[in-house]
């Protein structure tokens, strides 16, 4: 099982707008060689001062080690 959390912000005011961007997954690792999971993430921030953005993206993982 994964979390993430990030956030990207400026320093200053020189326009730039801030991004947050939150995660989840789970994973199954019972084989040494294999990791095999479905991974979501959202991303919610302004593009300018009145445009706002969110989108979610998903994906499935499937990494064999040798």
């Amino acid at each position: 099982m994964n979390a993430a959390y990030s956030f990207l912000g400026p320093v200053g005011a020189a326009g730039v707008t801030t991004t947050q961007d939150f995660g989840v997954g789970l994973y199954y690792t019972g084989r040494k060689d294999m990791a095999v999971g479905l991974e979501f993430d959202w991303r919610l921030g302004q593009i300018e001062s009145t445009l706002t953005s969110r989108s979610t993206v998903g994906w499935f993982n499937f990494k064999y080690y040798w």
